[in-house]
């Protein structure tokens, strides 16, 4: 009976984190690109939530009104389009883009074949006045944007490197080029250029009429 209590102490100690973590899990993005969310990244490290080695251009914006309210998307093709609503902007000499938010959400289905990124079914958008736009962001070699939240939906494709997405949406998730992913309104949200290059994004949104684009945050998702 006297060895009972080794035996004992041996399966707390276990129990209790004796035994070794198990590994992080690395993400690959797949071989080649595409539109729909890479691999999860788990764990990851956190980041300051300050901004370094980001800059963001304003392409285009102008005013959008939705007349009513349904479940939606928001899309992103390469060059123009014959659509009466969206923003088109030249990225570079050779890309050019068009985006815009479109309802009903099963429109998607026909037209998927032509976007670069399209997002899944977004909650309806109140009906009233709001603002599209298209931003071009780089983020250096280990650099990030500051950790933030959006007024509007965002939708973002990226066109050049690897970037680790943080949010409240989803969990911590490596896109790379080719790949999109997208923002509901105030969800916070951080993205990290992971890649050993400068990493070129796309950013869309339609946001509501007079609210700021971006607020920034003093924590990181």
């Amino acid at each position: 009976m006297r060895q009972i209590g080794p035996v004992i102490l041996a399966l707390v100690l276990v129990t209790c984190g004796g035994a070794p973590p198990p590994a992080a899990s690395s993400a690959t993005p797949p071989a080649s690109p595409s539109a729909t969310v890479a691999s999860v990244a788990t764990p990851t490290p956190t980041y300051a939530p300050s901004a370094e080695g980001f800059n963001s251009k304003l392409l285009v914006e102008k005013p959008r009104n939705l007349s009513t309210s349904a479940t939606g998307y928001a899309w992103i093709v390469a060059g123009a389009t014959t659509e009466e609503s969206g923003v088109s902007a030249v990225v570079s000499e050779r890309e050019s883009f068009t985006a815009s938010y479109k309802t009903p959400a099963g429109q998607r289905a026909t037209d998927g074949a032509r976007f670069a990124y399209a997002t899944p079914d977004i909650p309806p958008l109140a009906a009233g006045r709001y603002t599209e736009s298209l931003r071009f962001v780089v983020i250096q070699t280990g650099g990030r944007s500051a950790a933030h939240l959006h007024s509007g939906v965002e939708a973002v494709l990226v066109l050049e490197g690897r970037v680790l997405v943080r949010s409240g949406l989803f969990a911590p998730t490596f896109f790379a080029a080719g790949e999109g992913f997208y923002m509901l309104p105030k969800i916070p949200v951080q993205v990290v250029n992971v890649g050993n290059a400068a990493a070129r994004t796309l950013v869309y949104s339609i946001t509501p009429e007079g609210a700021p684009f971006s607020i920034e945050l003093d924590q990181s998702p």
